[in-house]
């Protein structure tokens, strides 16, 4: 696809968790110890956060748990966009890893995953649903992020993901052969918005239903 609006078209040494000055949880990069995911998942108090997939044999592991990350985050079609060679994929995630009272609503914050150098990115939805969810709501919920092929080594053949959500859609992504980036970074602290809980199950959140 052509660098510029991806979403008007359907067609570090790796991380140990750490609380840093700026309030953030970083995990993830090529080439060190294992991180303790427990104290990533489990975080008292609001914390930002950093991720990023490693190369090595961690990398299932690592998407496995990026993946959670982003369960249920909505994403704004619109703003989904690939420059550079670079896909921008902004979203509005509940922090699943923050440990909550049962009353209280789940922290959520903005966030941004992005994943480079791109060589191709194709939706896996029809035109007329994905156009409706343009016009009516403008985004979509993802439930998982997957690996299709990882080639080893890297320089053998592109390595391909795919992001998919609630109602079929997905998003695959293919990354050119070589060393990759797959990062996701919290743009503020999370906060715990006002008013009652809200249902869990996204699908009584966005029907695609004619009335």
């Amino acid at each position: 696809m052509d660098e510029g609006n991806a979403g008007a078209s359907p067609s570090t040494p790796p991380g140990r968790c750490r609380r840093t000055r700026k309030r953030s949880v970083g995990v993830g990069k090529a080439g060190a110890q294992q991180p303790d995911f427990g104290a990533c998942f489990f975080v008292e108090g609001l914390r930002r956060l950093r991720y990023e997939v490693r190369h090595d044999g961690n990398m299932l592991h690592d998407v496995a748990f990026l993946a959670s990350y982003i369960n249920d985050a909505k994403v704004a079609v619109d703003a989904v966009r690939v420059r550079r060679a670079e896909l921008c994929i902004p979203m509005q995630r509940d922090c699943w890893e923050i440990r909550r009272p049962p009353d209280q609503e789940m922290p959520s914050v903005a966030s941004r995953l992005t994943m480079s150098p791109v060589q191709r990115v194709e939706w896996g939805i029809e035109h007329a649903v994905l156009s409706r969810l343009m016009g009516e709501r403008g985004h979509l919920w993802i439930t998982d992020l997957q690996v299709v092929d990882c080639p080893v080594p890297l320089e053998e053949r592109p390595t391909v993901f795919r992001i998919s959500g609630v109602h079929f859609w997905s998003l695959t992504v293919w990354l050119a052969p070589g060393p990759w980036r797959v990062a996701l970074r919290d743009l503020s602290t999370p906060a715990v918005p006002a008013g009652p809980v809200r249902p869990d199950d996204p699908l009584e959140r966005i029907s695609l239903h004619s009335n």
